[in-house]
């Protein structure tokens, strides 16, 4: 085989390219042995879409109603009274977290979904997830230890601090409710303590036909009771009683017997 000819040979020719050529600029005097690459910054708006990819919903929104059944995704494990029947789940993917699982009929759907959704509060119930199937609603709630009712009967007293505590969390829920006018007759079994120390209240139906007084005034009056229980230990009966003996007591009539 003939070599090939020079004129088929590849010519390379190496030219020193200018700092412009090379995105280079001049460094400023002085810097010597303390100069730094300066990281290129990622604007923000990128960054906010990659935020916005990774986590789609937003810590404190309200859940969306999936049409499907909550076996899919929780293993369910044994029903029991906590504020309500509820039945206790376990998560079957990472990260294995416990929940609080409610069943409601078709008939409360409107009602439990207002609920959730539209009245929302860090002294409020918060459902994490929802489900739809079979004619059947099902609120993923926290998992909850122990009830206001619970910590009444317990035979331990709070003191001064816990009481402060456990009113202002309360007293705090049932504002919120006065401010979106929705009324409720505060069921001690339905406040519920979560692990983290938290009193929430769950779910209750609205008292139709009050006004923003008359509600004021029973609120007043569930902290009056809600106070004696927790500092007396009384039941529910026994605070009622309790209550009419004080206003009995005080009245103008019985003072004038005393004088």
């Amino acid at each position: 085989m003939e070599p090939l000819d020079d004129s088929y040979k590849r010519h390379t020719q190496i030219t020193d390219l200018t700092p412009q050529e090379l995105g280079l600029s001049k460094a400023p005097q002085g810097t010597g042995k303390n100069a730094r690459v300066i990281k290129r910054k990622v604007r923000p708006s990128r960054r906010l879409q990659a935020v916005k990819i990774a986590t789609p919903k937003k810590q404190g929104e309200s859940p969306i109603l999936k049409y499907e059944s909550p076996l899919h995704h929780y293993k369910m494990s044994f029903k029991m009274e906590l504020g309500g029947l509820i039945t206790y789940g376990v998560r079957k993917q990472p990260p294995f977290t416990s929940a609080h699982i409610q069943e409601f009929p078709a008939s409360r759907i409107v009602e439990v979904l207002h609920w959730y959704r539209n009245l929302r509060h860090k002294s409020l119930a918060e459902a994490q997830e929802a489900f739809s199937a079979g004619e059947i609603l099902y609120i993923v709630l926290e998992e909850t230890a122990v009830t206001l009712e619970g910590i009444i009967r317990c035979p331990a007293y709070p003191d001064v601090n816990q009481l402060s505590v456990i009113l202002s969390m309360v007293l705090g829920g049932l504002s919120f409710l006065e401010r979106q006018h929705f009324f409720i007759n505060l069921d001690c079994s339905l406040v519920l303590l979560s692990n983290a120390g938290d009193l929430k209240i769950g779910l209750h139906k609205p008292t139709q036909g009050i006004s923003v007084s008359e509600g004021t005034l029973r609120n007043a009056q569930l902290a009056r009771t809600i106070t004696s229980r927790l500092m007396y230990k009384t039941t529910t009966s026994q605070s009622h009683h309790a209550s009419s003996a004080r206003c009995i007591n005080s009245s103008p009539d019985n003072a004038r017997r005393k004088h």
